[in-house]
């Protein structure tokens, strides 16, 4: 193996994340990087202490629970490559700052920092999915016909959860690239992303608190804390009829995050639809977004110009 591609480590390389909670997108990159790095003769392991969230199906999670430690192991000599994050201050606790070789990241803010410390080993790229990043990885390294059939369907999962399929701003061509790469494999059949979102959509409807609360990111905005949620679907109406004109979302907020009037909201993506709703009672979170975003607020809810990405929000909160 060349340097070029990889540092070259006589040490175990855990890949890891972000501590909060594992998605699809975080998933699929440390089992797709880790088994990487084994083709090419490095032992790996990926590594996460979260719970897998409401973006992961019950399916796939049975799936994958073996495939991932849930703690660091307890001996050995340990370099540290990261994926979907490249914030220091959501890393792992047991990740040594010191021995981090690889970040694969699509977020914002952090991209100088890390090439002046790592240079080519680092890929922050502003693409819809993280998993495009190491799709491209397996390309590059002519691997992508020894990627297995399940981690397959996990990027491509990911890339489908993280662009909208396809439908949000945040796609770019080299995600368009890697979706149509994965497929051209022949593993899939045409239905998987409609199952996908059933699944998804299922959970919401049985699971609704936990997958809502287990989902949510803190923000820094105008100097407060402000506490953002995420859902993802086809078609929001049920799920907007059952527990957001209900009150049942808000108290559930408000009760875990926004105890005493914090700021928070909950960006809803209707896929079928083309826009999101965004959703919340804080009055000065919607006087907020209506200055920053230009959106209009009737009752609780907001409708957006197109589809976007929490991500996206979050980048552009000033």
């Amino acid at each position: 193996m060349s340097n070029t591609q990889f540092i070259e480590t006589n040490e175990t390389v855990i890949v890891t994340s972000g501590s909060a909670y594992i998605d699809i997108d975080v998933l699929a990159c440390s089992l797709a990087l880790s088994y990487l790095h084994r083709l090419c003769g490095i032992e790996s392991i990926a590594c996460h202490t979260g719970k897998m969230n409401g973006t992961i199906p019950e399916s796939v999670k049975v799936e994958v629970y073996d495939l991932f430690e849930k703690t660091l192991p307890c001996s050995g000599r340990f370099k540290y490559a990261l994926v979907d994050v490249s914030n220091p201050r959501y890393f792992e606790s047991f990740v040594d700052h010191e021995k981090i070789i690889e970040v694969y990241d699509h977020h914002f803010g952090f991209e100088k920092y890390w090439k002046d410390k790592l240079g080519k080993f680092v890929q922050i790229s502003h693409v819809g999915s993280c998993a495009t990043l190491i799709w491209e990885k397996y390309v590059k390294l002519e691997k992508v016909h020894q990627l297995p059939e399940s981690i397959a369907k996990l990027l491509y999962l990911a890339i489908v959860s993280n662009t909208l399929n396809l439908k949000a701003f945040v796609t770019t061509d080299r995600d368009i690239e890697a979706k149509i790469g994965i497929e051209k494999l022949g593993f899939f059949e045409s239905e998987l992303i409609t199952e996908y979102y059933s699944h998804i959509e299922y959970q919401l409807l049985n699971d609704f608190k936990n997958v809502l609360l287990n989902d949510v990111k803190t923000h820094d905005w105008k100097g407060e804390d402000c506490f953002i949620g995420q859902l993802e679907m086809l078609d929001s109406e049920e799920i907007i009829e059952t527990y957001f004109l209900t009150g049942t979302a808000t108290k559930y907020i408000k009760d875990k995050y926004a105890t005493n009037g914090q700021l928070w909201f909950v960006v809803i993506s209707d896929i079928k639809k083309g826009y999101n709703f965004i959703f919340t009672e804080n009055k000065k979170t919607k006087r907020l977004i209506e200055r920053n975003f230009s959106f209009t607020f009737d009752g609780n809810f907001a409708k957006s110009d197109r589809l976007w990405m929490r991500k996206e929000f979050i980048r552009d909160m000033s």
